[in-house]
């Protein structure tokens, strides 16, 4: 797995290499999903972009349809794509994130969105009080689940 995410899962790194102890996860503080495309042809380069892509974009805004675009052509059609949807609930974009998510997995057939708002975002419990970044109870809960949905989209093709 090569992933590439914000500070969300930034947060989450550690458990998911212990659940994933080959993965690439490089997250990072205030990322934006218009850098992805150049992370992941760096990768691509390097010969380190995995068959199985989990990106974690979209708390710090949109995206546009050029940039998921852009990141489609370079994952390929042989690689799967897991995108993580976001809780983000004090920014106006959350549902226009989830949403776009959405629509591009019927457009990407080897597109999976995984329902991290579906699975948690009535669980306040697992967060921080910005409501968006998971405490130390809602890390283990976003890896497992993440790896989990993995492992069963894996499963149905």
């Amino acid at each position: 797995v090569t992933a590439i995410g914000d500070s969300v899962m930034a947060s989450a790194s550690d458990l998911l290499h212990q659940l994933l102890p080959h993965a690439i996860v490089d997250a990072t503080v205030s990322r934006q999903a218009d850098v992805a495309p150049q992370l992941l042809q760096s990768y691509a380069q390097k010969g380190e972009l995995q068959d199985n892509v989990l990106i974690g974009l979209g708390t710090n805004g949109p995206f546009s349809d050029d940039e998921v675009k852009q990141i489609m052509q370079i994952i390929g059609s042989k690689r799967r794509l897991f995108w993580i949807n976001v809780i983000v609930p004090t920014r106006s974009w959350q549902n226009q994130v989830n949403q776009q998510l959405k629509s591009l997995s019927k457009k990407y057939k080897n597109l999976t969105v995984i329902d991290w708002y579906g699975y948690a975002h009535s669980q306040s419990s697992w967060f921080y009080d910005d409501r968006t970044h998971p405490n130390n109870v809602g890390q283990n809960y976003y890896s497992t689940y993440i790896v989990k949905e993995m492992v069963r989209a894996s499963e149905s093709d």
